[in-house]
């Protein structure tokens, strides 16, 4: 005989994730006005009567509320849906880490944010988004951190592919950096995110760059490095334009090819700034150029001008997006250690 399976009703499960919405609301002591405020300065179209009603519970959550309410608060989605997401735990002592939300190191973290990097796969171009979120697990006393990917595939549905990690937040006292752990156990994936930390008393964090390491995507896995980028506020067209080239992984001084550079400058009427730059670079095939030199060409230049024209630069760079640690490097170390074992 089979046993009769409980179904829970929509009204049951609606009332449960708005319990939890409704305790985040409250822990951040937010009046209904405030709240009907927030949701329309991110673009929701939620009335100060519908708050209402759902507070008295005479009107139940639907979607949109849900994703409004969850953007808003600066938690995921996935958060509100099920509290109960097992966080990996790393074990880590002593009084050097923060590891506790409520202490100092995490005032100004918490909550949402935008991410993105390029993708680590060779033969890709593209540009992966997601949305990283870090917040207080409090039977566990740990930050924990969940990144939802948006892979830019689809399935054989036509929904969009995502890749859920949930890892720790963890900050470093003595080094004043933040390590963020993320786990897919689906996968079989460890990646691990590290930034520079500070101390945030008046304002939240709007944006950090990262560096990330990882494996690459597509056939071929190998180790690999590439930079992310987190911003509270979602990146529009115009400012991805200037903030992707930044994503490559190079030092002060970038290397551009002689022909993509005075390319740059033809394109960008830079010539003001860089004829005599040029002139006395006549026989070098490759430009090494950093931010200083921009400085000393035209010290009046502002700081967003400057910004921008190393933006143009580093996106004609040589510089990649990804650094990966193929087996050929592993075979040739080998190599000279079983060679020079041979001469002792």
């Amino acid at each position: 005989m089979n046993e009769q399976v409980q179904y829970k009703n929509k009204t049951e499960v609606s009332d449960e994730i708005w319990e939890r919405i409704k305790t985040l609301i409250q822990k951040k002591k937010l009046s209904q006005a405030e709240l009907h405020r927030m949701c329309n300065l991110h673009g929701y179209k939620i009335t100060q009567p519908e708050i209402s009603k759902l507070i008295s519970g005479t009107q139940h959550l639907n979607l949109y509320q849900l994703i409004a309410f969850s953007d808003v608060l600066g938690v995921s989605a996935n958060h509100l849906i099920d509290e109960q997401l097992s966080f990996q735990k790393v074990q880590v002592t002593g009084s050097s880490f923060a590891l506790d939300p409520d202490e100092d190191e995490f005032a100004g973290y918490l909550g949402s944010y935008h991410t993105i990097f390029k993708s680590t796969s060779p033969f890709d171009e593209k540009i992966l988004h997601g949305r990283i979120t870090f917040l207080p697990v409090d039977r566990a006393k740990l930050c924990g951190a969940l990144l939802e990917l948006d892979t830019g595939e689809t399935d054989g549905e036509g929904k969009r592919v995502l890749k859920v990690y949930q890892g720790q937040l963890i900050i470093s006292k003595k080094m004043g950096v933040a390590y963020c752990i993320l786990v897919n156990e689906k996968i079989g994936e460890i990646s691990m995110i590290a930034f520079r930390h500070r101390n945030f008393f008046v304002k939240q964090a709007e944006c950090r760059m990262g560096l990330v390491l990882t494996v690459s995507a597509g056939e071929k896995k190998e180790p690999v490095t590439h930079r992310i980028f987190l911003s509270r506020k979602k990146q529009d067209k115009q400012s991805l334009k200037y903030l992707v080239p930044y994503l490559k992984q190079e030092a002060d001084e970038i290397l551009v090819a002689k022909q993509k550079f005075m390319k740059i400058v033809d394109e960008y009427k830079l010539n003001t700034y860089f004829s005599e730059f040029v002139q006395k670079n006549k026989g070098e095939e490759f430009y090494r150029i950093d931010e200083k030199d921009i400085r000393r060409i035209n010290p009046h230049l502002t700081r967003e001008e400057v910004t921008k024209i190393m933006s143009f630069i580093k996106n004609s760079s040589s510089g990649s997006f990804c650094h990966s640690l193929p087996d050929t490097q592993d075979g040739a170390c080998f190599e000279l250690v079983r060679y020079h074992s041979k001469l002792e």
